[in-house]
């Protein structure tokens, strides 16, 4: 049976809400936070509530607003990969030592 009175959307959006904005924020404080999300992921994972009906017309405009803001958090996530993505491979391309048949350098400052 559908929620007339939108209290189910209103609680739906509100959950997606906060977890848009903690992803948000675990993005933006830098790895550790990240690692820390991701780790109660599992748990914390939204799901999409079921027997909700249309969305009301009233909760239109919040409904885009988040939809722009999920849009904004997967660049940040896609933008977060490629990095995460860049420093791997220049991890593997250090030749290891039992490899390389000499002392390897690192240079860290450059």
């Amino acid at each position: 049976m559908a929620d007339l009175t939108g209290a189910g959307w209103r609680a739906a959006l509100a959950d997606l809400e906060e977890q848009t904005a903690r992803l948000r924020h675990a993005l933006e404080a830098g790895i550790e936070a990240y690692a820390g999300l991701a780790r109660e992921a599992p748990e914390r994972a939204w799901r999409p509530p079921s027997g909700l009906g249309p969305l009301p017309r009233d909760l239109g405009q919040r409904a885009a607003e988040l939809l722009r803001e999920i849009a904004e958090v997967k660049a940040l996530t896609e933008g977060a990969r490629r990095d995460a993505g860049r420093q791997l491979a220049a991890v593997r391309s250090v030749p290891r030592a039992h490899d390389a048949g000499a002392s390897v350098y690192v240079d860290l400052t450059g």
